[in-house]
C-alpha cells in the first residue's frame, strides 16, 4: 500500500513538472538548470561562507527537501496561471522560487545529517 501511495506521489510530480514545462516553454535542462541554481542561491542566501551550508549541496537529504517545497509552489503557479497573460508567465514563475523570498529553512534532520558529515570530514583530516 505504502509503495502505492508514493508511486501516486511520483505521478503526481511528473504531472505537475509537465505542466509547468508546457507553460513556460522551458525543456528539461533549463527547468533543472533554474531549479539547482535556486538551491545554491538559497543556501548562499540562508548561510551565507559557514562552513555546515558547504555540505548541504552534497547531501540528498536537502534535495529532496528542496523538490518537495518546489513542487509545492509549482502547484501554486498552476493554479494562478490561468489569472496570467502568456507573456507573464515566466517572471511570476521567477518570482515565486526566488531564493530571496523563500521563507523557510531545511528541516533539523537535515542540519544534523550535514553537521555530522561535516564533523566526520574534520576529524579525517585532523587525524591524517
Amino acid at each position: 500500500m505504502k509503495t502505492i501511495h508514493i508511486q501516486r506521489i511520483r505521478q503526481e510530480n511528473a504531472s505537475i513538472k509537465t505542466q509547468v514545462l508546457n507553460l513556460l516553454g522551458w525543456d528539461e535542462m533549463a527547468f533543472t538548470e533554474f531549479q539547482q541554481n535556486a538551491g545554491f542561491e538559497y543556501l548562499q542566501e540562508m548561510f551565507g561562507d559557514l562552513e555546515l551550508a558547504a555540505d548541504l549541496p552534497y547531501h540528498k537529504a536537502f534535495w529532496s527537501w528542496w523538490l518537495m517545497h518546489w513542487t509545492k509552489r509549482d502547484r501554486e503557479f498552476l493554479e494562478l496561471s490561468g489569472l496570467l497573460f502568456q507573456n507573464e508567465l515566466e517572471s511570476f514563475y521567477r518570482d515565486l522560487h526566488n531564493p530571496i523570498s523563500i521563507p523557510f529553512q531545511p528541516h533539523g534532520i537535515i542540519m544534523e545529517e550535514t553537521y555530522s558529515s561535516m564533523m566526520h570530514k574534520l576529524v579525517k583530516e585532523v587525524t591524517k
